[in-house]
């Protein structure tokens, strides 16, 4: 069975991932790849 405490872990790294994307990438495109990633956690 699925805790919530899962959801919270990836939720986490699913916007660690898109925080990183945005502040490293410099490439517009990859920029709102990030960004879809953040709204998706």
């Amino acid at each position: 069975m699925v805790e919530i405490i899962d959801y919270v872990i990836i939720s986490t790294i699913l916007f660690g991932v898109g925080i990183y994307g945005m502040v490293a990438k410099r490439n517009a495109i990859r920029m709102i790849f990030a960004i879809e990633i953040i709204a998706n956690a």
